[in-house]
């Protein structure tokens, strides 16, 4: 078989344009990523502006629907009544715990309770491990 000898023009030709090419396909790739994800991540901020724009929307009626119940003066003194403590005269005031205030006492309790759990369980481990490597040198 006849061995084909390429010429120098041809390797000097080869060698700029191979690394030329490589440089431009990474940088094209590399774009094409860039511009993928920033268009993933503009999506991903429209939709939870959306979102927040609706709950933003909805409040605006509810509070839109208070304007017109605090116009009622019976309402509007109802609301002072139950909300803040007001009272006609010769009327008492008793307070109670609100609900959610329950239920924010309650949440740290079961949060106390569990890290309480949690933290005599790695101390449980520690001293078994602590143990059993003490007797296990005591054997040798």
């Amino acid at each position: 078989m006849e061995k084909k000898r390429v010429r120098k023009a041809t390797k000097h030709r080869l060698f700029i344009l191979i690394p030329v090419t490589v440089v431009v396909i990474v940088y094209f790739i590399a774009s094409f990523s860039y511009y993928t994800y920033k268009i993933y991540s503009l999506k991903s901020e429209k939709r939870e502006l959306t979102e927040k724009l609706e709950k933003m929307k909805d409040e605006e009626d509810n509070l839109q629907t208070d304007i017109e119940k605090f116009k009622n003066p019976d309402y509007l003194a109802r609301y002072a009544r139950e909300n803040y403590h007001y009272s006609k005269e010769g009327e008492l005031v008793i307070q109670t715990k609100k609900k959610e205030e329950a239920e924010i006492s309650k949440e740290k309790e079961e949060k106390t309770t569990s890290s309480a759990i949690f933290i005599f369980c790695v101390m449980a481990l520690f001293l078994i491990a602590t143990y059993l490597l003490v007797h296990k040198t005591k054997k040798r």
